[in-house]
């Protein structure tokens, strides 16, 4: 019996392997904006513990000079705080792009899938038929030798 090749296997393999590594880009490119999200937070976790200092202070004897240190940490905190969303924000943005390449490569890999399974069909649908007709002719061979067997008597 034939066996079932598919012409374009080595195309299937190698959508294959392209997904499998957008997919690995996409993961990082998510971890990568995670771990910057987290930065963050810690930025800004800082920034309320060092205003709550502030303000303890500021109930003490804070002095000209410790305000002014206060104030320029809170104006440093808060221009990190903006880079970091800025960096946030582009990273987001390429992982979005990462993410339309791994579907991109989804479609792709489908397509040929899809190409596959319909391959597939029509081999079935020709060995069925092909099974058929041998199966019709040792049907007809045995009936013709029977005929002939039985009225040579």
């Amino acid at each position: 019996m034939k066996k079932y090749k598919f012409s374009l296997d080595q195309v299937l393999e190698i959508r294959q392997n392209i997904e499998t590594q957008r997919q690995g880009e996409f993961v990082q490119a998510m971890r990568v904006v995670d771990e910057n999200t987290d930065i963050l937070k810690g930025i800004e976790e800082d920034q309320q513990s060092f205003l709550e200092r502030y303000h303890t202070r500021q109930q003490a004897d804070l002095q000209p000079n410790e305000c002014i240190q206060y104030h320029q940490y809170f104006h440093a905190l808060e221009v990190s705080i903006d880079r970091q969303n800025e960096n946030i924000e582009l990273l987001r943005e390429e992982a979005e792009e990462k993410r339309e390449r791994l579907e991109e490569a989804l479609r792709d890999k489908l397509v040929i899938e899809e190409l596959k399974k319909e391959n597939l069909r029509n081999f079935q649908k020709k060995l069925a038929k092909t099974e058929q007709m041998f199966s019709d002719d040792t049907s007809t061979i045995t009936y013709n030798y029977r005929s002939k067997s039985g009225s040579g008597s």
